[in-house]
């Protein structure tokens, strides 16, 4: 009876933990010369000022985020499908991988030929459409004559299809 009552717990406990939903830990951040930046929440809407979106049948991947003021985006294009890869941010051209950072209407810096990075995708889950990465890229603002560098980033972010 008692090795009865034992298994029965057992069983209890077991089933208890395996019907707990696993929650999902969402983030995106980096810094930025050096200070900490990850997207801030909207007064009374709850929500990140992040967006993220594969396009274009997979092609296409982009990250949207912004701060106040600052805003970060990297943009990743491949012709065959965004996949679990590193891809460099570079020109800003339509159809390469690139990144941009400003930090006012007038302040935008973007990745080129000699100011570069990479943004490597360590996970993609398209059934649940959650990826997962790391980043870090210099740009570049001609105007001002200016390198911003962006180091340490990583997301792990639920996507939208677009």
């Amino acid at each position: 009876m008692k090795t009865f009552k034992l298994f029965t717990i057992a069983i209890i406990l077991v089933s208890t933990f395996a019907c707990k939903k696993k929650t999902e830990t969402l983030y995106f951040n980096c810094y930025i010369n050096g200070q900490f930046f990850s997207p801030e929440k909207q007064q009374g809407l709850g929500e990140y000022p992040l967006t993220t979106k594969l396009l274009y049948d997979g092609i296409d991947f982009r990250i949207d985020a912004s701060k106040g003021v600052q805003n970060v985006y990297l943009g990743i294009k491949d012709s065959t499908m965004v996949k679990i890869l590193t891809y460099k941010l570079s020109m800003n051209k339509s159809y390469f991988s690139r990144a941009l950072y400003s930090n006012a209407m007038s302040d935008h810096y973007e990745t080129d030929s000699l100011n570069t990075g990479f943004t490597t995708i360590t996970s993609l889950d398209t059934e649940n459409m959650i990826v997962e990465g790391t980043f870090y890229f210099n740009a570049y603002n001609s105007a001002l004559k200016d390198t911003v560098h962006i180091t340490d980033g990583k997301f792990r972010l639920k996507y939208d299809l677009h």
